[in-house]
């Protein structure tokens, strides 16, 4: 046997952020020798951040990323370490990965593949380097081998295939294989799209199985630049088996996943393939020859992995903060329950949630948790704000918000998310526990745990009881905690604003994040508000106020119809008429959701917090919005995801939410309406699918129109068989509405505040789908063939 054990690591990166990329990477390299890691791969241009755009023109990136290198390699002393960044070689940018052995250069692999699809523009900075092809470059009067190169240290060959590499017809690893390679490496900036973990983890099983190779995979993790949405994936694979899968969507800096391989295994597996033919010589070049010494590992048999040469119980994932792991149904523990190491156990086939029937509604939450988290937290805001109207979007981004901070907490303990978010703690005194959760006046728990007799009381806030009469200042009433921007309140002050406490042994509260521990916290980074106008109902501002209370948001309820009356009346006075809804129906819906913007602006200035617009997708494909009114906002979380997806997606989170958290039974308030805009008199019966057509038709002829492709009536014919239901005539005429409300509202596409990408069909005009602002509307196909 040759056992050694290696690593993937996950870091939380920003663009042309030198000194916390930095501290990222060396915090992964320290976490990695502790575990006796020899060999740690980290994700492409983990020094610079992927997402630099065309700041990669700028000749001074890339010198700057030459010398945080220099900063960073001899701190690899005793690890061989690849890590990625530009390199300037030439006349030619190239995305290239740097192999540190023992504390020094061994020299530069360059990618041979560029993405240039979807949201990636690889060829707009970098050059694509030829097969085959070695150079050297000059740094500080040295030189190192550049190019298609591979590496032999300590007699263990080891190779790369960087992100596309891995993904063309022609991919390295078929050659590097046939040269001997023992291990191949893949540093990737890989977006975060719904089951794209599934396809990650086959390429890295059928790449070790196919070239006989142990493949290590590293992504990045976060919200790096804004838009794209990192999982964290990190793989290792030996001849066809998985050693080690790392936790997704981690709220930490980094995180390590590690195992033992043995390298002889997958040697024999090669020299037993009838099929694979070594070649009996290589280039010099091209093999580049570091002296190093793999420290003795110790094996651990494991029966079920035991063929692959690899040993899982070795294996295991740290964080840069340390983590919580899932036990039992609630699959995050409490910060309490965390070793001093930040030792979590290894799950070879993934967190427990990564098998869950509702895998894309999990999916979503944490990818859209994390993006909220990080956007917040890097572009300096002290929390958000959301206009909520009681419907689906606006209820949706709310409880992500929320379901954001008790993940977080959950995961790297109250003190340090605080940290990470900028937030001041309350200072009561006293000296910190073992449990930084409860120790800050917070207490957060999980189901099925035993609680202290009162745990909720003894934190010195009780959770409300829905259903209870308001008090007349509804502003301060709902949404009431006694922990209000980190000042605390008196006893008579909580039971004041008609809050009661738990009872302990009870059913489960309505109320499950107050009961939790975690309303503060949210109230402090999460203002709701709800603006009323002569169109409102009590039925979308009951189900606004029961969210918000559920969650722990602060809420405030502003009337805005005397802003709208002003509007109407001046208008009317300087063109000489009165508005009527006859005459002027989308002017007098449209001056609704504007005079709804300034205020919820002003609250975000006053609290130096992110507006959060709340369209969909959906409503981005037909225009079916206001811009400057519901459009309003720094960031569009939910713009990347289609309206019948997320109806489904808050009916789950209603009744059984994601594992480790929980459900919001407020929900059901929300999801017992029909999608409506309440901007037309309540006598017009108001709703989305009225002015539009069935949400899930329209999401449909937008995945056929615009993903796909299709001509009006290839759309027709695609449909057709799928909806027996409607008519041909209803078919026809929703078809012709989408296309000429397409093409008539791509202006607003390009006005959107940035959206997260989460699947492989964005409407982002600035990242993934491009259209002209001016066209001809598809008029002639429209006439021609419907």
């Amino acid at each position: 046997m040759k056992l050694i054990k290696a690593a993937a690591a996950a870091l939380n990166q920003t663009p042309l952020a030198w000194e916390q990329n930095k501290a990222n990477i060396l915090g992964a390299v320290a976490q990695a020798r502790h575990e006796g890691v020899s060999l740690l791969c980290l994700p492409e241009l983990c020094i610079t951040g992927y997402g630099c755009e065309d700041a990669f023109h700028s000749a001074g990136v890339s010198r700057m990323a030459l010398r945080v290198l220099g900063e960073i390699v001899p701190e690899t002393k005793g690890m061989i370490v690849a890590m990625g960044l530009p390199v300037l070689h030439g006349d030619a940018l190239y995305n290239a990965v740097c192999l540190a052995v023992d504390g020094r250069i061994a020299g530069f692999a360059a990618k041979r593949f560029l993405a240039g699809e979807g949201l990636h523009y690889e060829p707009r900075w970098f050059k694509a380097w030829p097969e085959g092809k070695q150079s050297e470059i000059p740094i500080e009067g040295r030189t190192y081998p550049f190019g298609d190169v591979y590496f032999d240290c300590g007699e263990v060959k080891i190779g790369f295939e960087i992100c596309e590499d891995a993904w063309v017809a022609s991919r390295p690893a078929a050659a590097q294989a046939f040269k001997g390679v023992d291990i191949i490496l893949n540093p990737s900036a890989s977006h975060f799209a719904f089951g794209k973990h599934e396809v990650r983890k086959r390429l890295v099983l059928e790449s070790s199985r196919a070239f006989g190779v142990t493949y290590i995979y590293a992504n990045l993790l976060g919200n790096e630049a804004g838009r794209v949405i990192y999982d964290g994936d990190t793989l290792i694979g030996s001849a066809g088996k998985l050693a080690a899968c790392g936790p997704r969507f981690s709220f930490a800096d980094f995180r390590v996943t590690s195992a033992v391989i043995d390298i002889e295994t997958a040697r024999m597996g090669r020299a037993r393939a009838a099929g694979y033919a070594p070649m009996a010589k290589h280039k010099r070049r091209e093999c580049v020859r570091e002296p190093f010494t793999f420290p003795p590992v110790k094996p651990q048999a494991h029966p079920s992995e035991s063929r692959a040469g690899v040993s899982p119980a070795l294996s295991q994932s740290r964080a840069g903060v340390p983590p919580a792991f899932p036990q039992g149904r609630a699959g995050v523990s409490p910060a309490s329950s965390q070793s001093k190491a930040g030792v979590s156990p290894a799950f070879p086939q993934g967190e427990p949630w990564e098998k869950s029937d509702h895998l894309k509604e999990e999916e979503f939450a944490r990818a859209i948790m994390l993006g909220l988290f990080d956007y917040m937290r890097k572009s300096r805001s002290k929390g958000f704000v959301v206009s909520l109207s009681g419907g689906a979007d606006s209820s949706a981004v709310s409880c992500l918000v929320a379901l954001m901070v008790e993940r977080g907490v959950r995961e790297l303990g109250l003190r340090k998310f605080a940290k990470k978010a900028g937030i001041e703690l309350p200072k009561d005194g006293r000296a910190e526990s073992p449990d930084p959760v409860r120790s800050a006046g917070f207490s957060p728990s999980v189901r099925g745990r035993a609680e202290s007799p009162d745990p909720v009381r003894s934190a010195g806030f009780s959770p409300s009881v829905r259903g209870r009469s308001e008090s007349p200042d509804s502003v301060r009433s709902a949404g009431s905690s006694p922990l209000a921007h980190g000042r605390a309140e008196s006893p008579d002050s909580v039971r004041s604003g008609g809050i009661s406490p738990l009872a302990h042994g009870g059913a489960e509260s309505l109320d499950p994040v107050r009961s939790a521990g975690f309303s503060p916290l949210v109230r402090s980074l999460l203002t709701c508000v709800y603006q009323s106008t002569a169109n409102s109902s009590t039925v979308t501002r009951d189900a606004a106020r029961e969210v918000a209370e559920a969650i722990g948001a602060e809420f405030l309820v502003f009337g805005v119809q005397n802003l709208v009356k002003k509007y109407v009346d001046m208008v009317g006075q300087g063109i000489g008429r009165k508005l009527t809804w006859e005459k002027d129906d989308l002017a007098l819906q449209n001056i609704q959701a504007r005079v709804r913007a300034p205020g919820v602006w002003l609250i975000a200035n006053l609290r130096g917090a992110l507006l959060l617009a709340t369209s969909n997708r959906s409503e981005a494909a037909v225009g079916y919005a206001t811009m400057d009114g519901d459009t309003c906002g720094g960031l569009s979380p939910i713009a990347g995801i289609d309206k019948a997806y997320l109806r489904k997606w808050l009916e789950w989170l209603e009744t059984e939410g994601p594992q480790g958290l929980h459900p919001i039974p407020a929900l059901a308030a929300v999801n017992a309406q029909q999608p409506t805009a309440e901007l037309r008199p309540p006598s017009q019966s108001q709703t989305d699918e009225k002015d539009l057509m069935p949400y899930e038709v329209l999401d449909v002829i937008e995945r056929a129109a615009i993903r796909d492709k299709l001509t009006p009536l290839e759309v027709l014919q695609t449909i057709t068989p799928r909806f027996p239901q409607f008519t041909q005539k209803d078919l026809v005429l929703w078809i012709e509405r989408f296309f000429r409300l397409w093409s008539r509202n791509q202006w607003k596409r390009e006005r959107y505040a940035p959206s997260f990408h989460l699947d492989d069909e964005n409407l982002d005009p600035k990242t993934w789908c491009r259209f002209p602002i001016l066209s001809g509307g598809f008029e002639k196909e429209l006439r021609g063939s419907l």
